[in-house]
């Protein structure tokens, strides 16, 4: 998937952004060592005194193990083997370890017991392994057994393999950006071709790769909002429709911006595949199978990926209230957009 390179980057990035914006709106009590516990309804609790014995639910009596829920059925044979035939099990590695990074970064300067807690809690919620798990269950269910070996076939080809293998040297490419720059910087002397410009952009349109980025955004930034917004006060609470207002706001002002994005993203990851070749990547995209693999990938990503960081919200509050984040690096609210941009 071509999602990779800058547009994947700002993604990242923004993801960070709005994982702290939502966060520093809760002030909970200030925590020490944290104790988790069961208490006698059934509700986790965190708390940085331990629990007493009469606090805690009793020890449950053994039991025949129940049907796993849907959400945790089986993984279907065939999604573990054509999401890592498609490179994402690379890609979703890099991208997890730099949204941790970032959240680390946001965080500010922490004291070791917190920056100590803080790894812990991300090291699981937002562990590489856990979130493609979560991706193999979410693709599991859409899986479309006639198309399945239509999509392996172009994975397993010379041209998939290698196409596949530059996306994921990408998503993983140390210094990013100032390759990226000198990149652009050297088309005053030698601009792309206006026909591989046209093959680009197709290929953003038949990858999704835009829309999977905005999407990614719009559903962790709900994500958040719920696990922030029952502890604002009421007055700031969100009102009925407000919160896909906002989803309407995030795909107004970040779509034309992630789309730039990733056509530079897309030019420099492809530099080396002929134009021949590009366009037999995009025949396959098109295809009945590769439309229903790509919009299967999609879907899933942007499920785990919100999944993960709602997870990450709620537990860091919950170990490192935000009173306790500062000094250099720490976030900063983001300026609202332009007036013209807002709905």
């Amino acid at each position: 998937m071509p999602e990779s390179g800058a547009g994947e980057t700002t993604v990242r990035h923004v993801l960070a952004v709005l994982i702290v914006l939502a966060l520093v709106l809760v002030a909970l009590p200030a925590a020490g060592r944290i104790y988790r516990w069961v208490d006698k309804n059934g509700n986790v609790r965190y708390s940085d005194q331990p629990p007493q014995a009469d606090q805690m639910a009793p020890p449950s009596a053994p039991s025949v193990p129940s049907a796993p829920p849907a959400s945790r059925r089986p993984a279907h044979p065939a999604a573990g083997e054509l999401l890592d035939l498609s490179g994402l099990k690379d890609q979703t590695s890099a991208a997890a370890l730099q949204v941790r990074d970032h959240v680390h970064q946001s965080l500010g300067h922490l004291e070791p017991r917190d920056l100590k807690s803080v790894q812990a809690v991300t090291a699981q919620t937002l562990g590489p392994e856990r979130i493609f798990a979560d991706i193999v269950g979410e693709f599991s269910q859409l899986v479309d057994d006639t198309k399945v070996t239509a999509v392996r076939a172009w994975y397993v080809s010379s041209l998939g393999r290698q196409i596949t293998d530059l996306e994921t040297q990408a998503a993983s490419l140390q210094d990013r950006q100032r390759k990226l720059t000198a990149f652009v910087a050297e088309w005053q002397v030698k601009p792309p071709a206006p026909t591989r410009v046209a093959l680009i952009q197709r290929l953003d349109a038949a990858s999704g790769a835009t829309e999977l980025a905005v999407e990614v955004i719009v559903g962790i930034t709900q994500a958040i909002v719920r696990v922030a917004d029952p502890h604002l006060p009421a007055d700031n609470r969100l009102k009925p429709g407000q919160l896909e207002a906002q989803a309407r706001q995030i795909r107004l002002y970040t779509l034309e911006t992630l789309r730039q994005s990733n056509a530079v993203a897309m030019l420099y990851c492809y530099r080396d595949v002929p134009d021949q070749d590009l366009a037999r990547y995009i025949q396959f995209l098109e295809t009945e199978a590769g439309a229903w693999f790509g919009g299967a990938v999609r879907r899933s990503l942007v499920q785990a990926f919100s999944a993960a960081v709602e997870r990450t919200a709620t537990d860091l509050v919950r170990v490192v209230p935000p009173q306790r984040w500062g000094g250099p690096g720490a976030f900063k609210k983001p300026p609202l957009p332009p007036a013209d941009k807002r709905l």
